[in-house]
């Protein structure tokens, strides 16, 4: 359950990163859009899609790029053409971080409505903030709805990290020129950086694809990746995130680089 944005005529939706599962599609971008739900997602009125990476199943420690990331494919929605986008926000809902995040995006964002989707009165602590900035529209969950335990969500996210992965190949990637974000170090290790799951973005900041550090040869420069087919030449940025995992999608570890 959660509350939802939405401002002026067509939608298009933005998909939120999940707290503990929400998406389905990039192994790390959300609803329709990932795999594992780490990311960000929006469906532009030409159809197309862009995909903004955060590098985890969860917004907690990595709030700031969450809630730019939400401003940022809004913000191309609308200068796209959209008259109206929703906000499927993810399910954290409960402590300070979750009171952060979603004022953190009403500051952004600027919502004209708000949809709160709750079961009894769980997000009234939440809601209790937004007095005044958006009218708040309370709708039960449906019976039909049910909720994944902790371990189906582990093996739900490493199913779909595993079909993405399927037709992945080892490719080699030149650094140079590329920027580099999420905590990625200029001077790249194998030891430390080896399996970290990382996004290749465009000029624009839209993900071009997802792919596992298998190795660095830092006199050369260059990254191998496991990663579904790409072009090279399109990527102008790399982004690392907080998950490590292995070729069977299986997360083999993570770490949190923000605050």
């Amino acid at each position: 359950a959660g509350p939802l944005g939405q401002r002026r005529g067509r939608p298009e939706q933005v998909d939120d990163d999940e707290d503990e599962e929400q998406g389905a599609g990039h192994p790390t971008l959300g609803e329709r859009r990932g795999v594992g739900g780490c990311g960000l997602g929006v469906q532009l009125p030409d159809g197309s899609v862009c995909l903004n990476f955060v590098g985890a199943t969860s917004p907690r420690g990595h709030l700031p790029r969450t809630v730019t990331g939400i401003k940022h494919l809004t913000q191309r929605a609308l200068d796209r053409g959209a008259r109206k986008v929703v906000l499927d926000s993810c399910g954290l809902v409960s402590g300070a971080q979750a009171a952060a995040l979603h004022l953190g995006v009403l500051e952004l964002v600027r919502p004209t409505h708000i949809i709160a989707l709750q079961r009894g009165r769980e997000l009234e602590g939440l809601l209790a903030g937004f007095r005044g900035a958006a009218p708040i529209h309370r709708l039960g969950v449906s019976p039909a709805v049910s909720q994944r335990t902790p371990r189906q969500r582990r093996a739900y996210r490493r199913e779909r990290f595993r079909q993405y992965l399927q037709a992945a190949g080892t490719q080699d990637l030149d650094l140079a020129g590329l920027s580099r974000h999420g905590g990625l170090p200029a001077e790249l290790t194998a030891a430390k950086d080896l399996h970290r799951l990382v996004a290749l973005s465009d000029p624009d900041g839209c993900v071009l694809v997802l792919g596992i550090i298998e190795g660095v040869d830092r006199e050369l420069g260059h990254m191998a990746l496991t990663a579904p087919p790409f072009d090279a030449g399109r990527v102008a940025a790399i982004q690392c995130g907080a998950l490590r995992l292995d070729r069977s999608g299986r997360e083999i570890g993570r770490r949190c680089h923000e605050t």
